[in-house]
C-alpha cells in the first residue's frame, strides 16, 4: 500500500495506491457527501500510471455510479465489492491466458 504524490503538482494526491503483481488500483476516500471536481484531481492525474487497473473515489454518497472518465464512486461498504471485482477480474484474465 503507496500514497501518491507528483512531485510536480501541489495539492495532488491520491491516498492509498494498492499494489497487486504489477497491477496498481487507486483510491482516494473524502468525507463530504458534496463532490466536486477538486475532490477527483488526484485520480485523474494518476490516469496514466503504467499497471493502473482502477480509480475509485469512496464517500458518504447514496448511490454507487462511474464518471465520464472512469473513475468510480462509491460508499465505504462498495470499497470492498469494488477491491475484490479488481481480483476476480485478474484472477479471470490470467485463466484465460493458461
Amino acid at each position: 500500500m503507496f500514497y501518491w504524490a507528483p512531485a510536480d503538482a501541489a495539492r495532488t494526491e491520491v491516498d492509498f495506491l494498492l499494489r497487486k503483481g504489477s497491477q496498481f488500483v487507486a483510491i482516494e476516500v473524502k468525507s463530504s457527501r458534496r463532490l466536486s471536481g477538486e475532490d477527483f484531481r488526484g485520480l485523474r492525474a494518476i490516469d496514466g500510471l503504467k499497471g493502473l487497473t482502477r480509480r475509485i473515489l469512496v464517500a458518504p454518497v447514496s448511490e454507487a455510479r462511474r464518471t465520464e472518465d472512469g473513475i468510480d464512486v462509491v460508499a465505504p461498504l462498495g470499497l470492498i465489492d469494488a477491491v475484490r471485482a479488481v481480483s476476480a477480474s485478474r484472477l479471470s484474465s490470467e485463466l484465460e491466458t493458461h
